[in-house]
């Protein structure tokens, strides 16, 4: 595996290198692939690392206080206005709930993706080749993890599928992500929040 990454981070530092020095005619193109490059190297460290590595403790009382963040997540969101999910920091990035109005905006059911990987619920759109709404958000959720600090991120382009068709359809959402940790400071889980704006402006 850390072959595999060292193969992705090469990859995308040579595409930067190579950027600045080519035809303003290629410059599209080696864009393009450095957005996927980003993409690729996002979803396999989501996978592998989560957002928080190494890993810290995961005993029964860090179960406890997880069984504490989301019913605490379930009375403080069940019915806001609020879009909100919470997710899992470890490996993968699984999507432990989300609201009903969250699950309403992005044509899902709290049951639908609840235990799924959140880059595999929600990738990029296939309609945009510099997609780069996975990269963004895992780097994010890795900033929020490592610090606790909450992080509101520029207006992000982040299609999504429009259920009765499942054409992409281009959206713009303002995002904030924290970290949920218990009383002696262990990450729980990371609340993320949106709301969807007009456009990138």
């Amino acid at each position: 595996m850390d072959n595999q990454r060292f193969v992705l981070s090469e990859n995308l530092r040579h595409l930067r290198e190579r950027l600045p020095h080519l035809d303003v005619k290629l410059q599209p193109q080696v864009r393009q692939m450095i957005s996927t490059a980003e993409r690729e190297l996002a979803l396999f460290d989501a996978s592998e690392q989560g957002a928080s590595h190494p890993w810290g403790r995961d005993d029964e009382e860090l179960q406890a206080a997880r069984r504490r963040t989301l019913d605490w997540f379930h009375a403080e969101f069940g019915l806001s206005s609020t879009l909100a999910s919470l997710i899992d920091p470890r490996p993968g990035l699984m999507i432990v709930d989300v609201n009903p109005i969250y699950a309403a905006a992005t044509g899902v059911t709290p049951a639908d993706i609840a235990g799924r990987p959140l880059f595999v619920a929600f990738p990029d759109g296939a309609d945009d080749p510099q997609a780069n709404g996975v990269a963004n958000l895992y780097a994010s959720l890795r900033r929020v993890a490592a610090t606790g600090v909450a992080e509101t991120m520029p207006v992000q382009r982040y299609d999504t599928r429009e259920p009765d068709t499942g054409a992409w359809r281009a959206r713009y959402w303002k995002i904030e992500n924290s970290a949920l940790v218990d009383d002696a400071g262990w990450l729980i889980y990371l609340l993320h929040r949106v709301a969807e704006v007009d456009s990138a402006s």
